[in-house]
């Protein structure tokens, strides 16, 4: 069915605001999900946009070829994967992060981080034991909150943040159209063999993750507020620069005269 095909890939190069960088690592994690589920690749891809945008079509038919059961959808990362209740994490494979955002994350990201990658995970499972399983779960998630979508640094090695386009924002006759074809088998398996066929997908581990102005904002926006202060000087004018120089020196004789 390569008239299905086309339509399907053309969406999600839609998702990734036809960047062709991120196109093909977005299929390569695909291509690695159904080949290597052995292998954890430990990152997390992020589809930001406005609302409509196509995301739910897209995790929609993961979901279809994976098989619900293998299928783990919340909106609560605190409880249901940081948290004392994340149960349904046994036995799920792919992990799909509904409205991801800072303020779910925000005092347990060091937490997440290593569930992320970590090769084994705390199950916690309601009245009993916890107990230690392995992980070999893929995380996938999407927001809405263009602002502030989700902590990430730079260097930032976990997590692939890609800003949508939002084109398709309203459209529910598209929307109607692709989710007929995605629900039907035979789409499904072309896009499987599709996926299977692509080259290299035992290196996917090895790649790097490809970087985007989007993602780099964002990690501008969480640097050290220390870092914030340098720049502010330095990318000013002369008189701020001085300004900036003589604060330096005063900083330096406090610490050559204090002992700590």
């Amino acid at each position: 069915d390569t008239e299905s095909l086309h339509r399907i890939l053309h969406h999600i190069k839609i998702l990734c605001n036809y960047c062709e960088d991120t196109y093909e690592y977005v299929l390569d994690w695909l291509a690695h999900l159904f080949l290597y589920p052995e292998e954890k690749v430990g990152i997390l891809l992020l589809l930001v946009s406005q609302e409509g945008a196509g995301k739910g079509l897209f995790f929609q038919l993961i979901k279809f070829m994976l098989g619900q059961s293998k299928v783990f959808e919340t909106s609560n990362i605190a409880r249901d994967i940081i948290g004392d209740h994340n149960a349904p994490m046994a036995n799920a494979y792919l992990v799909i992060l509904d409205e991801a955002e800072y303020k779910q994350t925000k005092g347990g990201d060091g937490i997440f981080k290593n569930i992320i990658t970590e090769p084994t995970i705390i199950i916690n499972p309601k009245g009993k034991d916890q107990i230690t399983v392995n992980s070999y779960h893929r995380y996938i998630g999407s927001t809405n909150n263009i602002d502030c979508p989700m902590k990430t640094v730079k260097g930032d090695r976990r997590k692939l943040i890609i800003r949508c386009s939002d084109e398709l924002c309203g459209n529910k006759k598209y929307g109607k159209e692709l989710y007929t074809i995605i629900s039907s088998k035979r789409t499904q398996k072309t896009f499987y063999n599709f996926l299977i066929k692509r080259p290299n997908i035992d290196l996917f581990k090895s790649r790097d993750i490809p970087q985007n102005t989007y993602q780099q904002d964002i990690q501008f926006q969480f640097e050290e507020p220390v870092k914030d202060f340098i720049k502010y000087f330095v990318y000013n004018t002369d008189k701020e620069y001085n300004r900036f120089s003589l604060f330096i020196q005063r900083f330096q004789r406090l610490f050559t005269t204090r002992k700590y």
